[in-house]
């Protein structure tokens, strides 16, 4: 056939049509009778058309490298079917662009400096990519999660800190999320199974769901990079039971799972990262995840957990009843409440750090500025309001339980119509140039509106949100004031977005949200 590359059939012209293959008329279109192509064949070469017009660039400032030669089909409202030739060019400058040139009946050419003329006004210098994205790869933002896709979730980014924020005192205006950034295919209902670490959101969940086809357990995850939009392949796993995920650095992160410690690096092994290349290269290590010495309590008694401000011990709180028993059923030394640390770079081994559990519920974090974790409270009766506890006395541990401060704001939601489902504290880190304090966001989610019961075989009634619901998104910073009592100040800033109406299960919504300061 006399085409460089691939041809396509138009129909309108019963004929294929591609970029010819002669040197002398390089850069035009070709077509040839598509009857004498799909034909019986054999016989002579079949006659063929060269296009009157050049459609590569011929600007003698840019240099062609490559062009792609696409078939769009018939366009809105006209018959005509229209192709699109994609043309890579080198410029002047040794920047590589990429030129788009429409094509209706395969006639009509239109140059970017006419284009702009029409526009009204001078044709604008060409705005780098890196100036474009430098803003965004070096700003962390707000990733959340929500279940709202036929074949997964979504992942929508949120600047916080743009100064659009709205004061805690004004009447709360729920704003409409910004568009997915991407996709993920994963089973649905377990938004709890992504971790963040670094730059990258990690989807853990089991790929054995029926509609993943043959799959395997423990085949693969995928790691999105929410700087470059980029997906990876990780090695996958099985976890169960709410996973509490620890962060380490930019690479490194640990799960605490119904079966135990286990740990995922994300440092490069080799380029490129393969198993097949691991196993047959570099034998003892393969990409996989690393079990580790199994913790002294069930992953459903804990209560509390955070990292120690050494940057390398995780420390976690226990309920008793699902302390460890020995193999004759009787308690085992650390069958007690208690707080329990494990050493990342030491020995691994699981050690009992203190007698007493941390007064937080759920993740708490070290806040420099104020040499101490903070967390929400764990005491019913200052439900959302946060805690604090001096970080030397919980870093030291044993003794007695170290005193702790309850906040003098409630940071939930306080509006009577509202009501609190699920929170996420995320520590920010420092602010922007100007402003030294550290900020913390807490991702509440809130329902509005009526409420429906549903009646349970086990007569259990429970009740269930049917109207609006909402994410509401609280940034602050923390001082003490002139009593020594913890408090945010004039420093607390609302924004509430509406939930996705596509979310499908009240579980995946009834739970604390997923979200990450990455």
């Amino acid at each position: 056939m006399p085409f460089d590359g691939r041809a396509h059939f138009v129909r309108g012209l019963d004929a294929f049509v591609g970029l010819s293959d002669d040197p002398d008329t390089r850069g035009h279109l070709c077509s040839c009778d598509g009857a004498a192509i799909t034909g019986a064949g054999g016989g002579g070469r079949p006659t063929w058309k060269i296009g009157k017009e050049k459609l590569f660039s011929e600007d003698p400032g840019e240099r062609h490298v490559g062009a792609t030669l696409v078939y769009i089909g018939g366009g809105i409202g006209d018959d005509g079917e229209r192709m699109c030739l994609v043309e890579c060019v080198a410029i002047d400058d040794g920047e590589v662009d990429e030129c788009l040139t429409h094509r209706g009946d395969l006639v009509e050419k239109k140059p970017m400096e006419q284009a702009d003329e029409e526009q009204g006004g001078a044709r604008m210098p060409k705005r780098r990519r890196g100036d474009r994205d430098v803003r965004r790869r070096s700003t962390k933002h707000l990733y959340l999660i929500f279940d709202d896709w036929p074949w997964g979730y979504s992942i929508r980014e949120i600047d916080l800190l743009s100064p659009t924020a709205v004061d805690r005192r004004r009447r709360r205006h729920r704003r409409r999320l910004p568009r997915p950034i991407i996709h993920v295919e994963a089973p649905r209902g377990s938004p709890c199974l992504f971790a963040g670490v670094g730059t990258r959101i990690i989807a853990t969940h089991t790929r054995n769901d029926p509609g993943f086809g043959d799959s395997t357990l423990d085949g693969f995850l995928p790691i999105v990079d929410v700087r470059s939009r980029g997906v990876v392949f990780g090695p996958g796993g099985v976890f169960l039971h709410l996973p509490i995920f620890f962060p380490f650095g930019d690479d490194e992160i640990y799960a605490l799972v119904g079966d135990g410690l286990k740990m995922l690096t994300l440092k490069p092994l080799c380029p490129p990262r393969l198993e097949f290349e691991n196993r047959h290269h570099h034998a003892g290590k393969e990409w996989a995840w690393r079990y580790l010495p199994a913790p002294p309590f069930d992953r459903m008694g804990v209560v509390s957990y955070a990292l120690h401000p050494d940057g390398t011990t995780i420390l976690v709180s226990a309920a008793e009843p699902f302390i460890a028993v020995d193999g004759d059923g009787a308690a085992a030394a650390a069958a007690a409440a208690g707080t329990f640390a494990f050493d990342t770079t030491g020995q691994q081994v699981w050690t009992r750090h203190a007698e007493w559990t941390m007064p937080f519920a759920g993740r708490a974090h070290f806040v420099h500025s104020l040499n101490a974790f903070v967390g929400l409270s764990d005491d019913p009766d200052t439900l959302g309001h946060l805690c604090s506890c001096d970080g030397a006395a919980i870093a030291a541990g044993g003794g007695g339980r170290p005193e702790w401060k309850v906040g003098k704001e409630k940071i939930f939601s306080e509006d009577p119509y509202e009501r609190h489902v699920g929170a996420t504290l995320l520590y920010m880190g420092r602010g922007t140039d100007d402003d030294d304090d550290e900020r913390l966001c807490l991702v509440q989610r809130v329902s509005n509106g009526d409420e429906e019961q549903l009646e349970e075989e086990d007569g259990v009634v429970p009740r269930r949100p049917v109207g609006n619901r909402c994410y509401r998104l609280t940034t602050f910073s923390l001082g003490y004031d002139g009593n020594g009592d913890l408090t945010t100040g004039e420093t607390c800033r609302v924004r509430c977005y509406k939930v996705p109406q596509e979310i499908r299960a009240m579980e995946s919504y009834d739970s604390d949200p997923a979200a990450f300061w990455l």
